[in-house]
């Protein structure tokens, strides 16, 4: 007779995985219907890859949780939920030995008022973890500081679900992805996380910098271990054509990709004459992205 674990390995298997997001919602709708004195505060990233899960055994594995966290709460409360992603590295925080690239996390607190013990942290049935952990999820369950427990779970995305997800940025198959350092110099916040996240989930490390001046500092202090920088055009102080320069008398054989969000097509050519080994117009697809570090990263190994 087929296990428990055996049968949900059978079924991660199949395209038609969970969106944990929505099975989120259809949890806290749930509950909310026979608990109205529970409120729901949650902040849900808006893209989340699917995950290893089957749709409603997930679904029911969250209600759980919130009827055991609710029921913690004798005099009502709220219950905050956030979702986000997590690359391998950022997992091993509470994972020793992480088996998925990427990993999406979620946070549960409660407003219990029970204090946690050294033989059960939660202080309260934890019956649906095993279902959890046996589909190769992880739980971490954090005591807070007077009030509340945080339950930290971390269910793993495959490696198909991985290429899909951020593949679906270019709408074509992305290049395969690596295990070099990358130093990424722009001083848009947002795009330098959105392309850490990126490059993280597709197995390259990450440095960052926000100005010309920093990405100098960093690649002085790392350079032995930087395989190869993307470089923003348009920055405040120094420019890229200028960074470009100094890099070069730091170490005449870095490898530079230019980025800008600026029409430079008329100084294109003249700035690729200073000698970038390679050139993306922000914003760019995923697909660009990794067929550029690709090219760059392989042509002179």
């Amino acid at each position: 007779m087929a296990s428990y674990k055996d049968s949900n390995r059978q079924r991660q298997t199949d395209k038609d995985m969970a969106d944990l997001n929505q099975a989120l919602r259809e949890a806290m709708e749930a509950l909310g219907r026979t608990r109205k004195d529970i409120a729901f505060r949650h902040r849900l990233r808006q893209s989340l890859p699917r995950v290893k899960f089957d749709k409603g055994e997930l679904k029911q594995i969250l209600l759980n949780l919130f009827v055991n966290a609710a029921d913690s709460m004798s005099h009502g409360g709220t219950l905050r939920v956030e979702t986000s992603l997590a690359s391998r590295e950022e997992a091993k925080k509470f994972i020793p030995q992480p088996e998925s690239d990427l990993y999406v996390r979620l946070r549960i607190r409660d407003g219990s008022t029970l204090k946690p013990s050294p033989k059960s942290p939660s202080s309260r049935p934890v019956f649906v973890f095993p279902l959890l952990t046996d589909a190769g999820g992880d739980v971490s369950v954090e005591p807070e500081r007077g009030e509340g427990i945080t339950v930290i779970i971390h269910l793993p995305v495959s490696a198909e679900e991985v290429s899909r997800f951020i593949g679906a940025h270019g709408g074509k198959k992305i290049e395969s992805g690596g295990s070099e350092t990358i130093l990424i110099v722009d001083d848009d916040g947002t795009i330098v996380e959105t392309t850490c996240e990126i490059l993280k989930a597709l197995g390259y490390s990450v440095l960052t910098a926000c100005s010309g001046e920093h990405a100098l500092e960093v690649y002085r202090s790392a350079k032995d271990r930087i395989d190869l920088i993307m470089l923003d055009f348009m920055m405040p102080g120094m420019k890229g054509d200028e960074v470009y320069r100094h890099l070069k008398t730091i170490d005449s054989s870095v490898k530079v990709i230019l980025m800008s969000g600026y029409n430079v097509e008329k100084e294109l050519e003249a700035i690729l004459l200073l000698g970038f080994d390679g050139f993306l117009k922000k914003p760019f697809k995923v697909y660009d992205l990794t067929k550029a570090l690709r090219y760059v990263l392989e042509k002179s190994a």
